[in-house]
């Protein structure tokens, strides 16, 4: 009788999938008109940050929040992960990111800011730069879903706004 002895290794995501997470926020900043400022952010601390987040499966959500000359929130694009995807698949749709931000920019006008808020468990590792901060309310803007941003192996994002 023969033996077979069979290793599978789960390929490790959170480097992707935090990728194109930070992708897709320079591509609607830079829709949205705010190309400049973007690119002053510290997207390596960004990305760095999801990745640890991503790894030990404590982040919840990345949102984007963007604010009109006043202060006042405007627009949010919000991605949630869901770590129990088992497809292994890899996608990423930055038309999806697009197409968010092109239809936020026909209702915001003027002068607009942004910061990125990462929503995580309690329990989560400490990363330099990042301390728990709490979320605009946005209670009255409407939500509406675009659709899965990247996924894989494990984990999915799906990407939403609110105008």
């Amino acid at each position: 009788m023969a033996t077979t002895t069979r290793t599978v290794v789960r390929t490790r995501t959170e480097v992707y999938v935090g990728g194109k997470i930070s992708y897709a926020m320079q591509v609607i900043l830079t829709e949205l008109g705010l190309g400049l400022a973007s690119r002053e952010k510290n997207w390596q601390g960004v990305e760095e940050a999801m990745h640890v987040w991503l790894g030990e499966g404590s982040l919840n959500d990345v949102t984007l929040e963007i604010y009109s000359g006043s202060d006042q929130l405007v627009a949010t694009f919000e991605v949630e992960i869901d770590y129990s995807a088992g497809e292994p698949t890899m996608r990423h749709d930055a038309e999806l990111s697009r197409l968010a931000a092109r239809k936020v920019a026909m209702q915001t006008s003027g002068s607009l800011s942004f910061r990125i808020l990462m929503g995580t468990a309690d329990w989560r590792t400490p990363v330099t730069g990042w301390t728990r901060t709490s979320a605009a309310d946005a209670s009255g803007l409407r939500k509406r879903t675009i659709g899965e941003l990247a996924r894989g192996p494990g984990i999915t994002s799906e990407l939403s706004y609110r105008v």
